[in-house]
């Protein structure tokens, strides 16, 4: 048997919202007096930037030594970002702390580039 169609049938129609970009997050972890280790989540775009300078403007302390900013969770890293992370460079520099970025996403790292650093990024 063979119907035919009297009326237009509609045509199924499927959306689905984009994927949700990860909650940003910034944890700080004082190991000792002298070692600062921060933890970076999500993405570092307009919106989180302001969060991640409230965190780095307080460091390095006056009682760090070194270090260590974790990025291996931020799959973005806008311009606004590497200049947030250019000023706790250059204020870990004049305190003669030693910094290390922990980069393991290729967008973040490409945007990290633009740092004035040299020597190996671990992955």
């Amino acid at each position: 048997m063979v119907r035919s169609r009297t009326q237009a049938q509609p045509v199924p129609f499927h959306y689905s919202h984009p994927p949700a970009a990860p909650a940003f997050a910034v944890t700080v972890i004082n190991a000792s007096t002298r070692y600062t280790h921060i933890v970076v989540e999500g993405d570092i775009d307009a919106v989180s930037l302001p969060a991640l300078d409230r965190e780095l403007a307080a460091h390095p302390g006056d009682d760090t030594h070194a270090m260590v900013v974790d990025l291996s969770q931020v799959p973005f890293c806008s311009v606004g970002g590497v200049l947030a992370l250019t000023g706790l460079l250059n204020r870990t520099t004049e305190a003669a702390v030693t910094l290390e970025l922990v980069v393991d996403t290729d967008t973040a790292r490409r945007a990290l580039e633009c740092l004035p650093v040299t020597g190996p990024t671990r992955r």
